[in-house]
């Protein structure tokens, strides 16, 4: 009796209605071979996307070839002047400036400071990237007509100019305002903090003494 029961289901049993075509070939909707209309879209997107990157990449376009550059640039080794006998510092000198809390000021040439003047970010670098390159080195250099001797004296004004490719930017100190005036807790003592960032012409503000 049960084996009559399953031979009368199976005879009730249309395999075209439980099996359909795309049930046996398996839904291809998400892969390559699916076509809308007469073309195999993902796989004509798949040539257009490797085509503009090849082309991107000839021009050294692609976003990590122009970081790239920009890093190898601004890490290039720097030659710093080599400390005199006397124990001065003249202009011309290339030098780095160190920080109370470690590393070196480093210049970002590419970033422009949150602020509505025009200006570069000045950061300061951790104890390993305390190394001579670009973006470290500042070129002590007079403002006006340098000393017969060239010897940076106590009082004299001068400027720290860096050499870049984007051409010769200069430290200036920013003052005091609404937008940066929680860069320093306090205004005396050891709290005393100023922000500072790189402009590219020299002015007033540029000097330092």
């Amino acid at each position: 009796r049960e084996g009559a029961q399953e031979l009368s289901a199976r005879g009730t049993m249309n395999p075209q209605l439980h099996y359909t075509p795309q049930q046996q070939m398996g839904y291809g909707g998400d892969t390559v071979p699916c076509r809308i209309g007469n073309w195999a879209e993902d796989e004509y997107l798949g040539v257009l996307n490797t085509a503009d990157h090849i082309a991107k990449s000839s021009a050294n376009g692609l976003t990590t070839q122009k970081l790239g550059d920009l890093i190898s640039r601004a890490i290039a080794p720097a030659t710093l002047t080599v400390p005199p006998a006397d124990g001065f510092v003249h202009f011309g000198d290339t030098i780095m400036l160190s920080g109370a809390q470690g590393g070196v000021l480093a210049l970002n040439a590419y970033k422009k400071v949150d602020s509505t003047m025009e200006g570069y970010v000045v950061t300061r670098t951790n104890d390993a990237g305390a190394v001579p390159c670009t973006r470290t080195c500042w070129i002590v250099t007079p403002v006006g007509e340098a000393p017969a001797d060239g010897l940076l004296r106590v009082g004299m004004r001068f400027y720290l100019k860096s050499e870049c490719d984007e051409g010769p930017m200069y430290l200036q100190s920013l003052r005091y305002c609404l937008t940066n005036g929680s860069f320093s807790a306090g205004t005396t003592g050891a709290q005393r903090k100023s922000g500072c960032c790189a402009v590219k012409a020299p002015s007033a503000d540029t000097a330092w003494e």
